[in-house]
C-alpha cells in the first residue's frame, strides 16, 4: 500500500472510497452539508482524502472510523478510478469494508445522510461519473 501513494506521473491527489455491503445492499451517502464539497448535491459511495503524510491504508481506516464510528477488521482494495482534471489525475482507491466492530448508525454524517440501497437503485441515484465507475468495480461482488 505504501507504494500506491508514491508520486506517479500526472497524479496530483489520492482519495479513498469504501463500499459497505450487506447482503444485497450498499451503503450510500447523500452529500448535502458542505456546498464547497466537490460531491455536494450528489449521492455517492462514501470516501475521503488523505491527510498529511498518510498512506492510502491509513486514510481508509481513519475515514471509516470518522464516517461510520466503527473499527474496520477487514477492508480490501478492489480497484481504482482515475479522474482526469486540469491539474492531472485524481486517483480513487476503491475498498470494500466487509467486516467491522461496532454498529453503523444510519444518521447524518459530517457530510450528509447515510442510507442502504439495492445496486439497481444505487445506479439510478448515484449520478456522478466517478461513483458510477466505483459501482462498476464492486458490482461483481453482488453476484457472489
Amino acid at each position: 500500500m505504501e507504494k500506491e501513494k508514491e508520486n506517479q506521473p500526472n497524479i496530483f491527489k489520492h482519495s479513498v472510497v469504501f463500499a459497505v455491503l450487506k447482503e444485497d445492499l450498499i451503503l450510500l451517502e447523500d452529500r448535502n452539508i458542505d456546498s464547497n464539497d466537490e460531491f455536494f448535491g450528489f449521492t455517492i459511495v462514501p470516501g475521503g482524502g488523505l491527510e498529511g503524510d498518510e498512506t492510502v491504508q491509513q486514510a481508509v481506516l481513519r475515514e471509516i472510523k470518522e464516517e461510520f464510528g466503527v473499527n474496520s477488521t477487514s477492508v480490501e482494495l478492489h480497484g481504482y478510478v482515475d479522474e482526469e482534471r486540469k491539474e492531472g489525475i485524481k486517483k480513487y482507491h476503491v475498498f470494500v469494508l466487509s467486516n467491522y466492530e461496532g454498529e453503523i448508525d444510519i444518521l447524518e454524517t459530517e457530510d450528509g445522510r447515510l442510507f442502504w440501497a439495492k445496486l439497481d437503485e444505487a445506479r439510478v441515484v448515484c449520478e456522478h461519473p466517478v461513483t458510477q465507475r466505483v459501482l462498476d468495480i464492486i458490482e461483481p461482488l453482488f453476484s457472489q
